[in-house]
């Protein structure tokens, strides 16, 4: 029991010790409002020209890879994944993938390390529609015409 609880400890301090993380980072806006010609009062939160309801949260995706919470007197946005700080896996070079941080070795950017390691990078193509209209025609048995 006691051989198993130093194991415990030695790995969690390897795994502590192995990433460095940054400071994230949050920022805090005040609520606009409007005034209707009726008097009537409408609070929400504006970020980057959008606005959104007092007690709603929201994500973006990349590039700004940020959380918000609107409340009223104010608004709280953290970033997540790429834009939540600093990582390093050491022997790893970090990459970010849209909103997420990948670790891949600094000789081969096509080989995950460290945590990433089992994820594989998926290869993808794109195929567009005229692409797709154009690869089905070609699997269509030709017919022959009247003769």
């Amino acid at each position: 029991m006691r051989k198993d609880m130093t194991m415990i400890v030695i790995i969690g301090l390897f795994l502590t010790n192995m990433f460095t993380f940054g400071n994230g980072y949050c920022f805090v806006g005040q609520t606009a409002f409007n005034i209707s010609s009726y008097g009537t009062v409408e609070k929400y939160c504006e970020y980057k020209g959008m606005r959104f309801a007092i007690g709603s949260s929201f994500k973006l995706a990349s590039p700004e890879c940020i959380e918000c919470t609107c409340k009223d007197p104010m608004y709280q946005c953290c970033g997540y994944g790429a834009s939540g700080g600093v990582f390093a896996v050491e022997g790893c070079k970090t990459v970010t993938d849209f909103c997420n941080v990948l670790f891949v070795d600094p000789k081969d950017p096509n080989k995950l390390c460290g945590p990433s390691a089992t994820k594989a990078i998926p290869k993808t193509t794109v195929t567009t529609t005229t692409e797709k209209r154009h690869q089905k025609h070609l699997q269509q048995p030709m017919h022959k015409g009247k003769q």
